[in-house]
Formats: C-alpha cells, structure tokens, sequence
C-alpha cells in the first residue's frame, strides 16, 4: 500500500510544479532532484540511526516506518494546500519534505521486511523477499499509471487544475495513512 501511495505522485509531480507554479521545463526536472536528495537524506539518517541503536531494532524499524508514512501523507497534504495558495508557496521545501520523509519509510519497511522474512518455521526467506519484491514492483508500476489516470479523470470533473492535483495528493495521502494503520497492526496477532 506504502508503495502504491510512493509511486502515485511519481509521474504528476512535475508537471504539478509547471501547470500550477509556472514552473519550466528545467525548473520542474531540477524539483525531481531535490525529492531524490530528500530520500537519499532520509535513507542515510535512519540507515545511520538504525545502526548505533540498542535494543529492539525491529520495533525500531517498524516505529519509524509508521513514522515515515505518517509524515509522507502530511507532506502530500502540504502539496495539496500548496496548489490552492499560489506561487508564494515554499514548494522546494515541501517536495524536500516529501522525500525525506519516502526515504525515512523506504529504507525501514526494507529493513522491517529483511528481518521477517527469517521468521517461521520453514522460513524460506527467499521465497518470501522475492514474493515482496514482485508486489512492490506491481504497486510502483500500477501507482504510477494510477496518479496518471487520476489526474486526468479528475481534471474532467474539476474545473480548476489545482483542485484536481490536491484531490490526488489526497488520495495518495490516504494511502498512506492506511499504510500506517496496517503496519501498526503488523504483529500484533502473535502469541
């Protein structure tokens, strides 16, 4: 679910900064770049983080895959009010946020996903990562046709193009949230 909401916004953000900030060509491809410096920044930090800690480091990497996805959908949510506000909008700053707070997830739902995939009796944990493997790839390829899809439908039946780009932020943002609600109960059934 995390992933389908990571890839959601991965084809319409560009076009979001030109369409609704005025953005050029160069400026909106530069935007892509300091999303990927936001997750690199955040990859790295938890990476680090996640290294040094004592303790439950799977609780640790399931908090901050939570986290990650919280703080994901409240970016996404920024993106949204961003488009109603205008161009004096920090966008730079707000899509930063946003990969930052991918990278916070990404690289602990990795991380989570490594470590289970041990448990069990016959464990097979190659099985198990290439299975995850396949559904990730499935929910990147389907989550970009679907922020796509969506952006065109809704700017059918919306009249103002921002209104249809913060209706897809939403959506995207939902998803996350569910994706935070499912990892909160991950585990929880176990005796």
């Amino acid at each position: 679910v995390s992933m389908l909401a990571y890839s959601t916004q991965d084809l319409i953000l560009e076009p979001y900064a030109g369409l609704v900030f005025g953005y050029t060509l160069g400026q909106s491809t530069a935007l892509a770049g300091v999303q990927h410096g936001g997750v690199l920044i955040g990859m790295v930090l938890v990476g680090v983080a996640g290294t040094v800690l004592r303790g439950d480091r799977r609780m640790w990497m399931k908090r901050m895959t939570i986290l990650g996805c919280a703080m994901s959908a409240m970016a996404l949510g920024a993106l949204a009010f961003a488009g109603q506000s205008g161009a004096g909008w920090p966008l730079q700053p707000t899509v930063f946020a946003l990969g930052f707070a991918n990278g916070v997830f990404a690289v602990s739902a990795i991380a989570l996903m490594m470590s289970l995939a041990g448990e069990g009796e016959a464990s097979r944990p190659g099985l198990k990562m290439g299975v995850w493997g396949a559904a990730q790839a499935l929910a990147f390829g389907f989550g970009g046709f679907t922020g796509a899809a969506s952006l065109d439908l809704m700017r059918r039946l919306v009249d103002e193009t921002p209104d249809a780009f913060a209706i897809v932020f939403m959506g995207e943002a939902i998803l996350f949230l569910s994706a935070a609600a499912l990892m909160v109960r991950l585990g929880q059934g176990r005796s």
